[in-house]
């Protein structure tokens, strides 16, 4: 509630400020976090007020230049915090995804952090449906990342733990952020596919049935395209074959039900 005293707070403040009046508080504010030794805490303050501010700048100057420099703040400083800071982090990646949808330029470089924040929010015990919602609205952001080097591999770790989280069955948003990552390129289709087929165990029911209308869903959307063949071969051949053979776990029994559904929302398609 404090935080949120403070939010309104400043952005009455900036409200009557003309633009250079503003481009003199940030550039105090940048001051203060290059030029000052402080603790982990005090800072999170100091990036809360950035991206308060850089929220407003973005409503009234969203190609000025203390705008850029924020924002570059806010993405480095954004998987900085602890949990004891999680609403600032969280505010400041709303923040950077604000920015990201705005038509303007230079922001590949926030597909470096965004995406991380979510999938570990989502993936976490605080982790809500919207939050699927919010990593689908800035889906683009994965069309930039190269997950063929190595800088990506924290990423993708995450990533393989989409599949098995049940707030990605709750929204439709969820179902067709998985399959657009499936369709991007085939290093990430077989990752994502590799990451379901480890969690069949463990799915429900229901969840198994969303899994067989999305990779229905995604062999239509990759036909004729170079994709095509490989997830013929490597995920949905592999695929049935997992819905007979594999052992459930827990109360669901296994596979005979499990191979109904997914082969007769696949092979309507084939």
């Amino acid at each position: 509630q404090l935080r949120k005293s403070k939010d309104s707070l400043i952005e009455e403040c900036l409200e009557p400020l003309d633009k250079e009046q503003i481009h003199i508080i940030c550039q105090n504010i940048l001051t203060l976090l290059k030029e000052s030794i402080c603790d982990i805490n005090v800072e999170a303050e100091y990036i809360f007020a950035a991206a308060i501010i850089v929220q407003e700048l973005i409503k009234k100057f969203p190609c000025n230049s203390d705008v850029e420099e924020f924002i570059t703040l806010l993405g480095d400083n954004l998987l900085k915090f602890n949990d004891k800071n999680l609403y600032v982090q969280n505010f400041c990646c709303t923040v950077l995804e604000k920015y990201w949808l705005l038509d303007v330029k230079k922001k590949e470089h926030l597909a470096s952090y965004v995406p991380a924040f979510l999938i570990a929010k989502i993936i976490s015990s605080v982790g809500k449906v919207h939050d699927i919602e919010r990593l689908y609205n800035v889906r683009e952001m994965f069309q930039v990342i190269d997950f063929d080097v190595p800088s990506a591999d924290g990423l993708l770790d995450l990533l393989q733990h989409l599949p098995s989280n049940p707030l990605i069955y709750k929204t439709h948003f969820g179902i067709e952020l998985v399959q657009f990552l499936m369709t991007l390129n085939e290093s990430l289709m077989l990752h994502i596919d590799n990451a379901i087929k480890s969690h069949i165990p463990s799915l429900q029911t229901t969840a198994l049935n969303y899994i067989g209308k999305m990779y229905a869903k995604t062999l239509q959307d990759i036909r004729s395209s170079p994709l095509e063949k490989q997830f013929h071969v490597q995920c949905i051949r592999d695929l049935i074959d997992c819905a007979i053979h594999c052992h459930r776990q827990g109360p669901y029994k296994s596979s005979p039900q499990l191979y109904k559904v997914w082969f007769s929302k696949i092979r309507l398609r084939q």
